[in-house]
């Protein structure tokens, strides 16, 4: 082996070519009881494996289950050492019978899935194993902690740094020894950059993260790998509608689904045009109630809104109103970019009455003495009274008739700036009915 001699007489001490001796693998210990399941088995093997070798530091180990299933009650594992210092020189450059590679098998007893759950000097078993009057103490905790994701989104992460802060919210570490609190996720990192690319359109990436595992209370630390897949170049802006309503993915990774800091998306307030009358409303309280009674209030999340009020744009007579309502669920409880808050404009007439303002009207009847001389030709303002039918006379002739219709507004002289003294400045609606 490194003997620190040149044997092979070339200038070189203790080169590949010299190295006879290949590198091995040794078990410092088998438990006493079975594993409990032949994934334990295999992760003790990984974990507690000795690699030796006189020459080098550099060793690969390969560890493959030799038994047909994974139901084995005595599994056998083929364990391969590799010295990679010299394993470039074994494709016939390494003479004089050096060996850069070892193989050996070990054999581990995994218990029934029947047998008991709790297995003497396994974990935390209640016993004082190795009888120094402690129990459970660090030296007896066989069982390393491990690590778990409780779910996956289904559509991929948008960035890496995405995916990392998920891992770092939401894997839970488990241990059958150490309370929760003792145990902590140190670091997630990508494993390999770049990742894999597993679908051509869209272009999605399958990432390996190594997330670091330590149980503070025995200081033991452990590594759990994750795959999770992201958007290869995903543009950074993001997207206005998915991932912030209620969609069921706990988006900010703080193990609440669907809270109010997540919900970006306000209530939406809608009204039926058809609702709307034909007929200005006469005032602005008139159309603010209208509104009130009238709009819909709907959102995704929330089913109870609270704060419902009208904008008053007086003076005007095409008005706008801006309506707002708030989320009664994230009201007092909601950070940026939450929207507990939605508002929508919605614009209706009104015709508000001036006060002082005096309107006359009516007919000059009849229409021409030419037809109807009963009436004479006289101003009757106004002209039907009491809801009595103007007669309109074209019984001779068979054509249109001019009713002569008119009015008078009479605006009292005020120094008020919002309300006009000059009836050219008015808006005049007419309304014409008839019985044809």
């Amino acid at each position: 082996g490194c003997d620190g001699i040149d044997n092979d007489n070339d200038c070189v001490i203790d080169e590949c070519d010299e190295d006879v001796v290949p590198p091995s693998a040794k078990l410092p210990y088998v438990p006493d009881d079975p594993f409990k399941t032949y994934d334990d088995a295999l992760t003790f093997l990984e974990q507690n494996l000795c690699l030796e070798d006189d020459c080098s530091d550099f060793l690969d180990l390969a560890i493959v289950g030799l038994s047909d299933n994974t139901s084995c009650t005595t599994c056998l594992f083929e364990v391969t050492v590799t010295d990679l210092r010299c394993a470039e020189f074994d494709n016939g450059m390494v003479t004089n019978g050096a060996v850069t590679q070892s193989e050996r098998t070990f054999s581990l007893e995994v218990a029934r899935p029947m047998d008991v759950v709790f297995l003497r000097g396994y974990g935390c078993d209640g016993i004082d194993n190795n009888f120094d009057c402690v129990i459970d103490e660090c030296e007896e905790d066989l069982v390393p902690p491990t690590a778990k994701l409780p779910y996956v989104p289904d559509d991929p992460f948008k960035l890496i740094e995405d995916a990392i802060a998920f891992l770092n919210a939401t894997i839970c570490p488990e241990d059958d020894c150490t309370p929760d609190g003792d145990l902590t996720v140190d670091e997630v990192v990508l494993a390999s950059d770049p990742c894999p690319r597993i679908v051509e359109n869209p272009p999605i990436l399958e990432c390996t993260f190594n997330a670091t595992i330590t149980d503070n209370r025995c200081n033991v630390t452990v590594f759990e790998s994750f795959i999770l897949e992201v958007v290869e170049n995903a543009p950074i802006v993001p997207d206005p509608v998915k991932f912030q309503g209620c969609d069921g993915v706990d988006n900010d990774f703080d193990c609440v689904v669907d809270e109010c800091d997540e919900d970006q998306v306000p209530p939406t307030i809608s009204l039926d045009k058809c609702c709307i009358p034909e007929k200005p409303f006469s005032s602005i309280e008139e159309a603010q109630q209208f509104l009130m009674d009238h709009v819909e209030v709907t959102d995704d999340c929330a089913f109870e809104f609270t704060n419902l009020t009208v904008s008053d744009p007086s003076p005007c007579t095409h008005c706008v109103f801006e309506v707002t309502v708030f989320d009664n669920r994230c009201i007092d409880n909601a950070t940026f970019p939450a929207q507990p808050m939605g508002s929508a404009n919605f614009t209706l007439d009104v015709l508000e009455a001036i006060p002082g303002i005096n309107i006359t009207c009516g007919f000059f009847t009849p229409q021409d003495d030419l037809y109807d001389k009963h009436y004479g030709h006289k101003k009757c303002p106004p002209y039907p009274e009491d809801g009595e039918i103007l007669v309109i006379n074209n019984y001779d002739y068979n054509e249109l008739v001019d009713v002569e219709f008119w009015y008078q507004i009479d605006v009292p002289d005020t120094t008020d700036p919002e309300k006009p003294t000059d009836p050219s400045k008015l808006d005049v609606c007419v309304s014409v009915f008839s019985n044809e």
